[in-house]
C-alpha cells in the first residue's frame, strides 16, 4: 500500500472529523481557530492561500465565510481533497506530494499547512517556501518532539504494541470460543492464558487513556460480559476487524511520532528557509493554557 493508499485509507474511514488536534468535545479547537484566524488578517480580499497536505481543509474551515480568497488544496489523498470540496466547493484541489509539488515558485500570497508537511522530509518545507510570492507568507505549524500530541501518540503507540506483544487479540478469541463451546476445562485454559495478557493491556489503558487499545480492551470487556445476547462468531468477527486497525494504527502512529521535529530540525529549516531569500524567518513552541507541554512549532518567514 503506497503513502497516498494509507492516507486515504484513513479519510475513508475518519472522514472530515480525523483532525490531529481537536477540543474536548471533537469540535475544531478554538486556539487553532484564533491562530489561523489572525494570520489570515491583513490579506487583501483576492489573496492565493495554499493549504499543503491539506487533508480535509482543517485550515481553511477557519476563514470567514463571506471571504473571497483564492484557495488551493493540496494532498497526497484525493479522498481528504473530496472532502475538502464538500466543505469548501470553490476550492481548486490538487493531488501531489509536499515533496514535488506542481506550481511555480513564487505563486502564492500565504503559504499554509498544519501537522502535514513535516511528513515528507525537512526538504519539503523548503519545497513550500519556494511557492511565497512578493510581498508573501510563510506560516505552519508541526508536530513538535516530545509535545503534547507526541508525547499522546507515543503513549498510544506503546498500547497498542502491548495489545500486539502479548497476543492479546488471539487469546480472547481463544477464550471467547473456548466458552461457547461449554467446555469447563478448555475455557480454564484458555483463561489463564488470556489473564496475563488482558493484566498487562489493562495497564496500559490506565496509563494512556484513549487510543486503539483502549477502545479494544473496553469493547471487548463489553463484549464478553454481554455474551449471552450474541453469537461467538459475532465477538470474534469484531475482534479481527479490531486486529485490522490495530495494526493500521501501529503504522500511522510510527509516522506520526518520526514526523515530529525537534528544535534542531526546525532551526535547519529556518536556515534553509532565509537561504532563499525569505525575511522574518522565525519559530516558537505553539502553546495553550490547557497543557504544559508544548502542542507544535510555529514558523513563519515573508518574502518582501
Amino acid at each position: 500500500m503506497t503513502q497516498a493508499d494509507k492516507w486515504s485509507d484513513y479519510w475513508v474511514n475518519e472522514g472530515s472529523s480525523g483532525e490531529v488536534f481537536v477540543s474536548g468535545d471533537g469540535d475544531k479547537h478554538p486556539y487553532l481557530a484564533s491562530y489561523w484566524q489572525t494570520q489570515f488578517s491583513g490579506l487583501t480580499p483576492t489573496s492565493s492561500i495554499i493549504d499543503l497536505a491539506s487533508g480535509a481543509g482543517s485550515i481553511f474551515s477557519h476563514l470567514p465565510e463571506d471571504h473571497s480568497y483564492q484557495l488551493c488544496g493540496a494532498d497526497l489523498s484525493m479522498d481528504a481533497l473530496q472532502l475538502l470540496r464538500r466543505r469548501l466547493p470553490a476550492t481548486r484541489v490538487v493531488t501531489c506530494s509536499v515533496a514535488q509539488l506542481p506550481f511555480p515558485n513564487r505563486h502564492f500570497d500565504l503559504v499554509v499547512s498544519q501537522f502535514g508537511i513535516e511528513y515528507a522530509g525537512l526538504d519539503a518545507f523548503t519545497e513550500a517556501a519556494n511557492l511565497v510570492a512578493s510581498k508573501g507568507r510563510f506560516v505552519i505549524l508541526c508536530h513538535h518532539e516530545d509535545g503534547y500530541i507526541d508525547q499522546k501518540n507515543k503513549g498510544y503507540l506503546a498500547g497498542a504494541e502491548k495489545v500486539v506483544e502479548t497476543g492479546f487479540i488471539d487469546k480472547a478469541i481463544d477464550m471467547v470460543k473456548a466458552i461457547f463451546s461449554e467446555q469447563k476445562e478448555r475455557f480454564r485454559t484458555a483463561q489463564s492464558t488470556f489473564i496475563p495478557a488482558e493484566r498487562q493491556v489493562s495497564s496500559m489503558v490506565k496509563r494512556h487513556e484513549g487510543g486503539v487499545h483502549s477502545h479494544l480492551y473496553t469493547g471487548f470487556r463489553q463484549l464478553f460480559e454481554r455474551r449471552q445476547h450474541y453469537d461467538a462468531v459475532d465477538i470474534t468477527s469484531w475482534l479481527e476487524a479490531m486486529r485490522l486497525d490495530v495494526d493500521k494504527n501501529i503504522v500511522r502512529l510510527n509516522q506520526m511520532c518520526h514526523a515530529a521535529c525537534s528544535e534542531d530540525q526546525i532551526k535547519q529549516v529556518c536556515r534553509q528557509i532565509s537561504r532563499l531569500g525569505l525575511s522574518k524567518v522565525g519559530y516558537s513552541p505553539f502553546t495553550i493554557p490547557d497543557s504544559k507541554l508544548p502542542v507544535a512549532w510555529s514558523i513563519t518567514a515573508q518574502r518582501p
